[in-house]
């Protein structure tokens, strides 16, 4: 995907009357789909935080169109997959000192040079992300695979701190806990399977098991 940029004013620091979006979505095999939005419309007098995150599957439908939009994400009733119940947290907030920390982080950032370079990395079951970035009509899209850029990284930092703060947390549901379940005795099999061709050692084996019986 080609990045759009169009730099941001250095000296725009006014934000609480601008329009607003900051949104973010990551998706990988293993770790699932994780999406975070803070949002708001100049005739706002807060902003709008959203999270979600699911395991199984491993992904959330639109979740990389909705980043980009003022409407709070929504799971259509038709997807082949409808266990989404609980997986969407969204909450309207007041202005705090970590919002604008945030805020103002970005306003410093370079996009343009952060733009530039390509995020990819050759390793397999890896994760695929996607940063996009409206103030005020001035947008950034950014995304990449597995690699991360230190402000990228800070931005999902921060995303992450203000969800955690205000939103409740993501839960399994009885069916995530059924598939999860079933995939990791199928998981220990494979591990058996391994360590009886001498791929792994018994060790790796019994720490495997031991982390399963854990959780």
């Amino acid at each position: 995907m080609e990045n759009v940029l169009r730099e941001f004013s250095s000296n725009r620091l006014c934000y609480k009357e601008v329009n607003m979006i900051i949104g973010y979505y990551e998706q990988s095999f293993f770790g699932g789909g994780t999406y975070y939005k803070l949002s708001k419309r100049d005739n706002e007098s807060r902003y709008r935080m959203e999270y979600s995150h699911s395991v199984v599957p491993n992904y959330i439908p639109e979740a990389e169109n909705f980043i980009k939009e003022y409407e709070t994400l929504k799971i259509k009733d038709d997807n082949f997959y409808e266990n989404f119940e609980g997986k969407i947290k969204s909450k309207f907030i007041d202005s705090n000192n970590e919002i604008e920390e945030l805020i103002n982080y970005i306003l410093k950032c370079n996009w343009k040079r952060i733009s530039k370079k390509d995020y990819t990395d050759d390793v397999d079951d890896g994760t695929n992300w996607e940063l996009y970035i409206d103030i005020d009509n001035e947008r950034c899209h950014i995304d990449g695979y597995e690699k991360y850029p230190k402000e990228i990284q800070q931005v999902i930092k921060k995303l992450n701190e203000l969800s955690t703060q205000y939103l409740e947390k993501i839960k399994p549901n009885k069916k995530d806990k059924e598939v999860i379940d079933k995939n990791r005795k199928n998981n220990i099999k494979v591990m058996k399977f391994l360590n009886k061709k001498n791929v792994i050692d018994k060790k790796t084996l019994k720490d495997y098991i031991n982390n399963y019986k854990n959780k």
